[in-house]
């Protein structure tokens, strides 16, 4: 059932900025999806705090089998197709502990044809961050040296 509503979700996204919906809902609903995998991230740091006596960085988290709900562009195929759990390369996906590992924190960016948004949380809460697309182009650097692309 999570994968059909996540699905639906991503189709939901694509088919609303096709159909013109406002940006803002456009980004609304895409920081939905990233609130989701925030929530994953929080149920992996409290199995990985309860087991081991402190919180952990990205690595340990998929090092430890912890992230099963969310599917990384780098990984091998898994054969369940597109879904909301799916994170592209893309994506700025960052998961640190503090060096006690007493404190964690998360955060999630993505650029969209609409703009950026992102998301972040630590043990405590966590909150929303929008940007509007930049007017300049984005420097990228490439296997070939700085590739310029427009945003947007």
């Amino acid at each position: 059932m999570k994968r059909l509503t996540g699905a639906l979700l991503i189709l939901g996204i694509f088919a609303s900025t096709a159909l013109g919906q406002s940006v803002e809902q456009v980004m609304k609903d895409r920081r939905m999806v990233l609130f989701g995998w925030i929530s994953a991230i929080r149920s992996a740091e409290s199995k990985y705090k309860n087991e081991h006596d402190i919180y952990a960085d990205l690595n340990a988290l998929r090092d430890a089998h912890l992230l099963g709900a969310l599917v990384f562009e780098s990984d091998k195929p898994t054969g369940t197709g597109p879904a909301a759990n799916f994170v592209p390369k893309a994506t700025h996906f960052e998961v640190t502990a503090s060096s006690d590992g007493k404190h964690f924190s998360v955060e999630i960016r993505e650029r969209l044809d609409v703009g950026t948004v992102g998301v972040f949380a630590d043990e405590t809460g966590g909150g929303s961050m929008q940007c509007s697309p930049p007017q300049v182009p984005f420097i990228e650097d490439g296997p070939e040296g700085p590739l310029i692309s427009l945003a947007g």
